[in-house]
C-alpha cells in the first residue's frame, strides 16, 4: 500500500510540474486586448472610442488631418516586440499587431512646414527586462521531481 501511495505522489508531482511548465504555451482561448487612442493637439485632446482586438490581430492607426495641425508621431505605452509589433508604416498610417492592452497617443503640433513625420515612437520610459523565459523554473522543478522519485525509490527499497 505504501508503494502505491509513493508512486501516486510521484505521478502527481510530475503532473503538476508539467502543468506549470507548459501553462504559458496553452493555445486555449484568444485573449482580447483594449486599445485606447488619444489625439493630442496643442489646443486639447480628442479620444477615440475604445476598441478591442484579439491577440496578434492587426490594428490600423491613422493620424487625423485637421486644419492648423501637423502630425508629428505616435507614442505607445508598451514595449515594441512584446506588447505590439509594427507591421507597416505609410506616412500617418501605421498597421500594428496587437499583443497586449495599449494606450496610444497621436501627437500634433501647430501648422508649420514639416519635412517628414516622426517614424520613431516617443518613449522616454525605462524598459523592463525580458520576462516569460521559464527554462530555469522547468529545470528546478525537474530536479525537485527527480529528488522526490529518488527518495520514494529508496523508501520502497527498504520495505
Amino acid at each position: 500500500m505504501r508503494r502505491f501511495f509513493a508512486l501516486l505522489l510521484v505521478v502527481l508531482m510530475l503532473g503538476s510540474f508539467a502543468t506549470v511548465a507548459f501553462a504559458n504555451d496553452s493555445p486555449v482561448g484568444s485573449k482580447e486586448h483594449t486599445i485606447d487612442v488619444t489625439h493630442e493637439y496643442p489646443s486639447g485632446n480628442e479620444n477615440e472610442p475604445t476598441v478591442t482586438a484579439g491577440d496578434n490581430d492587426t490594428y490600423t492607426l491613422t493620424a487625423k488631418e485637421k486644419d492648423g495641425y501637423v502630425f508629428t508621431g505616435f507614442e505607445f505605452d508598451g514595449v515594441e516586440g512584446k506588447d505590439y509589433e509594427i507591421v507597416s508604416k505609410d506616412g500617418n498610417t501605421w498597421v500594428i499587431k496587437v499583443k497586449s492592452d495599449l494606450k496610444i497617443r497621436v501627437h500634433y503640433r501647430g501648422n508649420a512646414p514639416v519635412t517628414k513625420p516622426s517614424e520613431k515612437p516617443v518613449d522616454n520610459k525605462p524598459t523592463s527586462p525580458k520576462t516569460g523565459d521559464n527554462t530555469a523554473v522547468i529545470f528546478a522543478m525537474m530536479l525537485v521531481a527527480m529528488c522526490g522519485v529518488a527518495v520514494a525509490a529508496k523508501k520502497l527499497s527498504h520495505n
